[in-house]
């Protein structure tokens, strides 16, 4: 499984995946600290997106659609 973590604070970002990473050791982890960091990394295919609304660049609300019209088997996960 992949999974990609859109938050902006570095820390968080970096705490999240270290928790998440213990539990699911098999899963690979993406980092993306903004909407258009976010589409970059939507080029490719991943099975799970974690969602932060308040970005620096917009809300993660502008950024669900077009998960959904690009990758239609992909999860969200809003924090």
């Amino acid at each position: 499984m992949k999974a990609l973590l859109v938050e902006d604070h570095q820390l968080l970002r970096q705490s999240l995946i270290a928790c998440l990473q213990r539990c699911y050791v098999d899963w690979t982890f993406g980092e993306a600290e903004s909407i258009q960091a976010a589409r970059l990394a939507l080029r490719t295919p991943w099975d799970v997106v974690i969602l932060d609304l308040l970005l620096p660049d917009g809300s993660g609300f502008d950024l669900l659609p077009y998960i959904k019209s690009a990758r239609l088997k992909t999860k969200v996960i809003v924090l």
